[in-house]
């Protein structure tokens, strides 16, 4: 057996586990305050995302692609909603031929005038995820918001073969 094999879903929520130190410092410290400690996780991170786009064939526009629309979501969650708590996931839920990316917050409703359309944040992650064929939806309550952001794997291997 290969011990060096991992699985899609294993490979992203290492990436996730590798870039939550610094989306920590982020949240608690501001972007302009942020340290170097999380600089050898980043560099593990680079490097796993290099090797699966480099070496397994993942497609360098859907990482850049969900990585921004994740980092957008996350700026979101501490600039508007005041959210103390966020959770991203990146997962290929079972049983679905799809990527997901799930951001979930505990902050409270933005203040804004009649229904969510969004600013150009959301606006912006829209545009984005329909670029790479996504669907994305985003829900608001009292307890918090979440964005889900699923866009299917087909695709990708059917523009792999192209």
């Amino acid at each position: 057996r290969d011990k060096l094999s991992m699985s899609l879903e294993q490979m992203t929520s290492r990436l996730a586990i590798m870039m939550g130190g610094r989306v920590a410092e982020e949240m608690i410290f501001g972007a302009d305050k942020v340290t170097s400690g999380a600089q050898s996780d980043i560099e593990q991170a680079t490097r796993l995302a290099r090797m699966m786009v480099t070496r397994w064939g993942f497609s360098p526009e859907l990482g850049a692609g969900l990585y921004r629309i994740a980092q957008e979501a996350l700026t979101n969650a501490a600039k508007h909603a005041g959210a103390t708590r966020v959770t991203l996931r990146l997962t290929c839920p079972a049983g679905t031929d799809a990527l997901q990316v799930v951001v979930e917050d505990d902050g409270g409703p933005c203040v804004h005038e009649g229904p969510i359309r969004g600013g150009m944040g959301l606006l912006g992650m829209r545009e984005r995820v329909a670029s790479l064929g996504g669907r994305m939806r985003f829900e608001q309550a009292s307890a918090g918001s979440s964005l889900h952001v699923t866009r299917p794997l087909a695709r990708l291997t059917a523009e792999r073969a192209a």
